[in-house]
């Protein structure tokens, strides 16, 4: 089941994005434009990130960096996984975040992130219809963006299937394991159409 996380449940959100950015190239799927060996971050620095996530998960949507996320729970995953939750580790969100200016409010950005062993089953499809629905119900909220890789054909069909459309693309905008990886750019608008009578 899809639940929203609490700003008090930030650091585990951080234990979770930490191990999915290592669970990066497993099996192929290149996902994130940082590998595993580029995650070096000391316990402060992780403190602090999880204290950021928690501050934009408190703001406003009317308020620059909000931030929303929702996750999937499993109660069997291993050990080293579990965030301190007797109903299971995150194995997969869906973040929405503001933009850092309020002439951007009227847009956010959408990430996913799903261990490598629970894809394939819907869980995608799941969590970004919704932060889709919670967005269309925000007034004043307009438009998701999201950027994803153009290999990754699996994640655009997800979000074609949401109803995002291709509006453009970066060309080489990563270079990863020594490969030129073009970014596809996304959005959906989720701004109710007013009412004609």
């Amino acid at each position: 089941m899809v639940e929203i996380l609490e700003a008090d449940e930030a650091a585990a959100l951080v234990h979770h994005l930490r191990l999915h950015l290592q669970d990066n190239g497993s099996n192929g799927v290149v996902f994130a434009p940082a590998e595993a060996r580029e995650i070096t971050e000391t316990a402060v620095q992780i403190h602090a990130r999880a204290k950021q996530w928690a501050e934009g998960l408190r703001r406003s949507v009317y308020d620059p960096q909000w931030r929303r996320v929702w996750v999937l729970r499993n109660p069997q995953v291993p050990e080293h996984m579990r965030d301190g939750r007797s109903d299971g580790a995150i194995v997969g969100h869906v973040d929405l975040r503001g933009g850092g200016f309020a002439s951007e409010l009227h847009r956010c950005r959408l990430a996913v992130g799903i261990y490598t062993q629970f894809r394939g089953m819907g869980l995608g499809k799941l969590l970004v219809q919704e932060a889709v629905a919670w967005a269309r119900a925000q007034p004043g909220l307009d438009w998701i963006d999201l950027g994803v890789f153009s290999h990754n054909t699996a994640a655009i069909h997800v979000y074609q299937g949401a109803g995002f459309a291709e509006i453009g693309r970066v060309e080489d905008r990563f270079r990863i394991q020594g490969g030129s990886v073009d970014e596809v750019l996304m959005a959906i608008k989720v701004a109710r159409e007013p009412v004609t009578q």
